[in-house]
Parts: structure tokens; sequence; C-alpha cells
């Protein structure tokens, strides 16, 4: 069977499978936070009819924390359960940091003086670059829209090898199926205490946490939970059924959340339903067995999206303010060529050049007894996926 390589920007570390359904996800879930903010702009989210339902498109945001949690947490968990090739934190860092970083510094200045955002400038810079401005009141609503959840991932990034660490040390001397029932368990805690702290803040103390990994963790623990799942392997999902639970969830996201402003309540609401939504649109993606919704999944145009889909998730907040408004159809579409265009010429330019440099020693994968394979996995393809 012929393949072809995974481009640099989305490729797995070495000798480590590939999930290609996802890069789909990606696109959908930039494409859905670029629609919420066009209904906003174009206050169709507090007066049309269609308003609530485009106004969940935010719900892009828990989809990405959900691959975050897949993506990165798989490569440490197979590596210390089937022996692939260990995940080296300076490797692991050096990822993160061309992915997100160079991308966002260029938007976040190219933007910042396209549209008079004087705070980027000022003695307050170092939160802006630093990814901290979400720790402050002053400079928590300030930056680039998307920046908020940004933040959130750098400090998933730092906190996530800690947990893979301290879950391989708990698990030392204990068999698979204990590492892999033990993670659950510990996930399923930490992502009730998340929730906890959430509508604590909510109800009670106000403040930053629902902004921060502390409320949101619930969300990357779901991904994570889901890369337990795949690794254990003998589990698949039925990707009608799966989407079907995500469409009700957001049918009753939309039904339950009106207007431009929600109450504690909703907002928790929110936070649940667009977990049980994210959570449902993913798993086909890394568990199902195929049929038409994997053949969505690997749509080459969706796919191509998805591969640019963070600059398209950096720059639409800025295209959806300057962009001429006729109405939210016409500043969606207008929005989508413009954000697309700009993500393309961002990936082009910047991200992929870098990204070429994400994996310095690529060497051979392993197998299940740690020795080196004569021969990797195929591009593209992940262990028990329809070929």
């Amino acid at each position: 069977m012929k393949t072809t390589r995974a481009p640099d920007v989305v490729a797995p570390p070495p000798g480590h499978p590939r999930f290609p359904g996802l890069d789909s996800l990606r696109a959908i879930a930039a494409l859905g936070v670029l629609v919420s903010h066009a209904s906003y702009t174009s206050s169709a989210t507090g007066v049309a009819s269609y308003g609530s339902l485009t106004a969940q498109g935010v719900s892009g945001v828990t989809v990405f924390f959900v691959l975050s949690g897949f993506l990165l947490y798989r490569p440490f968990l197979a590596a210390d359960l089937d022996g692939l090739r260990p995940v080296a934190l300076r490797d692991y860092a050096r990822r993160r940091l061309l992915r997100i970083v160079p991308a966002y510094w260029l938007a976040l200045i190219v933007i910042a003086l396209w549209l008079n955002l004087d705070e980027v400038f000022s003695t307050d810079w170092w939160r802006y670059y630093g990814f901290l401005q979400i720790y402050d009141p002053r400079t928590s609503l300030h930056g680039l829209a998307a920046a908020w959840t940004l933040c959130v991932e750098v400090s998933f990034y730092a906190v996530l090898p800690l947990f893979a660490l301290g879950m391989r040390r708990v698990a030392r001397g204990r068999s698979r199926a204990w590492r892999l029932n033990a993670d659950l368990v510990v996930l399923a805690v930490l992502a009730a205490v998340s929730v906890g702290l959430r509508a604590w803040s909510l109800f009670d103390i106000g403040g930053i946490i629902p902004i921060t990994l502390a409320g949101t963790f619930a969300w990357f623990a779901i991904g994570m939970a889901l890369a337990g799942v795949s690794v254990r392997g003998g589990v698949s999902v039925r990707p009608a059924l799966s989407w079907g639970i995500a469409a009700i969830a957001l049918v009753a996201m939309a039904e339950v959340l009106k207007g431009l402003s929600y109450s504690p309540r909703e907002w928790l609401f929110q936070h649940l339903a667009s977990a049980v939504m994210a959570a449902a649109l993913v798993a086909p993606a890394v568990l199902g067995e195929g049929g038409r919704i994997r053949a969505l999944l690997t749509w080459r145009p969706l796919m191509l999206v998805g591969i640019v889909s963070y600059g398209i998730y950096l720059w639409q907040g800025a295209w959806v303010v300057k962009l001429p408004d006729h109405g939210f159809a016409e500043l969606t579409a207008l929005t989508v060529l413009a954000s697309v265009a700009t993500a393309t010429l961002s990936y082009r330019l910047l991200e992929r050049p870098l990204m070429r440099l994400k994996n310095r020693r690529p060497g051979p994968p392993r197998t299940a007894d740690g020795r080196a394979s004569a021969r990797g996995p195929e591009p593209g393809i992940a262990p028990g996926s329809p070929r």
C-alpha cells in the first residue's frame, strides 16, 4: 500500500502512530470558534433564531483541549507500556515551543499593530509574550482573542510530563492493566476536582479559575482517558452513534444557553455539555471502525484546513472585527476566506520551515519488548485503525 509522509506540523513523535482523522477535527474546531465570533460580532447571537446554535461554535475550544490531552499523553503512555520510543523531555519541549510560540508571536505583533492593542507593547508586554496574561485581572481579557486558551495549553504542556512521571512511578512493578485502570481513576478524580473548582469560582469566589488549567483540566482529562483506551486496544465506537451524541449535546446547549450572557449555572452546564460533545466528536477518530464519518475525517480538503488550523485560530479574531459586516453569513464567509489565506501564509513561511526542526534525532521505532524495529508503522496509519 502506498503511503505518504505526514506533514511535519502534524507528524507524531518518531516511532509513534499518527491519527490522520484528528487533522479534520482541528479544522472543525477552528471553524467552529470562527463561526461563534462571527455570530457575536454580527449580532446574530442575540437576535437571530439560529444565534444560540452558532454561538456554540465556541465549543471548538473544548475540542482543541481534548485533542491536546490525547495527542500529547498517548506517546508517554505507549512508551511506558508498549516499549515505543520514550519521549525525551528536551525533544518534547522543543516540539511544543516550535509549534506554539513563533506563529503566536508573529500574530501577536502584527495584530497588535493592526488593531492598536497598545497593551501588548506596555510594561506588561512580558505577560502577553510569555503566556501569562490570564493570571492578572488587568491583562486577562486583553491581547489576542485566542490567547487565554494558549496560556492554558502552555500550562498543560508543563504539567503533563510530571503527571506521566508520577503515574509511571506509582505503577512500577504493576501490570499493564493496573496502570491503565489507575490512569482512568486518577484522571476521573482530577477532572472532578477541576469541575468542583470551576463551580466554586463561578458560584462563590469569582476570579480567574475558569480560564486556567485548574478550571479546564477536565477537558484535557477526557483526551488523556481516550489515549489510555486507545493504548489498551480492543475497544471501538460506532461513529454514527458517537456523533449523534455530539449533536444532541450541541442542540442541548443551543436550547439552554440563550442570549449574550450566561448565569453561573448556565456556564457550568456549557462546560459539561461541551465536554460530552468534544469526547463524542473525537472518539471515532481514535477508536472508530470506519464508515462515512471516518471517510469525512480523512477527506483531504478538510485535512488540509486542519493542517493550517492553528493560524486560522490565531487570526480569525482580528479578521472578524475588521471585515465589513453585511450580516452573519457574509461575515462568516469573508472571515473564513481571509483567515485561511493568512493561516496558509503563516504555515508556509513560518510554521512548516520551523517544524522541520522538531525531531532532531528521528531514530527507529521500537517493538513492544523495547527492541528497535526493522520497519516503522505505516505513515498515517494507527495500529488497529481501518486501512
